[in-house]
């Protein structure tokens, strides 16, 4: 098994079908990857609707395994997906969004146990034919066409889990720190970059839907949102100091910079 995509969800809408049915279409050889769904908190209906689809449209097509939790949360989720993944890679899909066809195929050709690939970012509301640009997309139009390239200059790519394909042994035992809810991707990403020696960039499309009921859409408290990012800024530390050798001095200061712009904006 090449690829372990996992797909977190909580109460999921029919958007979750059409992430699944881009999956169904994808290009590579459907034996070369399984799809993990993690169903987090409240499991009916959602755990009958998920397995009829699953058993109706995939059948013997593709592996696909559905697991249900009390455990709320993406973070938590995802980590159950880690844990129960038979994949050389890992794929992190939001379960409202879309892949381009070629996805999966693109981004194993130009991943190995030392890089990651990355692909471009579209952003969509309800309708694939009207697209913008995410703010990835411009440092992936940058350095589409410059090869070698740093991880420094890549940093954008690491403030998402998604959109990339991450070898598992660039994961290790690492896991996503569940008292996040925002933030827990960039803090992940950070804590397995001292892996990660290239970042490569691979000419697919990832198709981020933007709900304004999402999590990260949804206003804070300023209260909360200073408690958030003084914890969070402790982790990234906690994680820097504990092995300043094999993290990179420029990024670890680039994650708090991000984290304080994000809270103030």
């Amino acid at each position: 098994m090449e690829i372990s995509v996992i797909i977190p969800t909580y109460k999921p809408d029919n958007y979750l079908f059409d992430c699944l049915l881009s999956l169904k279409n994808q290009t590579i050889s459907h034996d070369l990857f399984e799809i993990i769904i993690v169903l987090n908190g409240c499991k009916e209906p959602y755990y009958s609707q998920i397995d009829l689809y699953i058993n109706e449209s995939f059948k013997d097509n593709i592996k696909c395994k559905l697991i249900q939790t009390e455990t709320a949360g993406v973070s938590s989720a995802r980590n159950i997906g880690i844990d129960l993944s038979e994949g050389d890679y890992i794929a992190f899909v939001d379960d409202d969004d879309i892949l381009s066809k070629d996805y999966l195929k693109s981004l194993l050709k130009v991943s190995n146990k030392n890089s990651i690939g990355v692909a471009n970012i579209k952003v969509f509301q309800d309708n694939l034919l009207v697209l913008r640009d995410d703010y990835i997309s411009k440092c992936f139009h940058k350095n589409i066409n410059i090869s070698p390239t740093s991880v420094f200059s890549l940093r954008s790519f690491l403030s998402s889990s998604c959109a990339k394909l991450i070898s598992k042994e660039i994961i290790t035992n690492r896991r996503f720190d569940h008292r996040f809810q925002i933030g827990e991707d960039s803090l992940f990403m950070f804590t397995i970059s001292d892996r990660i020696k290239e970042i490569r960039l691979a000419d697919t499309i990832y198709y981020r839907r933007k709900r304004l009921t999402s999590v990260s859409q949804t206003k804070r408290k300023n209260k909360e949102k200073i408690l958030n990012t003084w914890v969070l800024i402790k982790a990234f530390s906690s994680i820097y100091f504990k092995n300043v050798i094999n993290y990179r001095l420029s990024l670890y200061l680039s994650r708090l910079v991000a984290v304080f712009v994000s809270t103030f904006r």
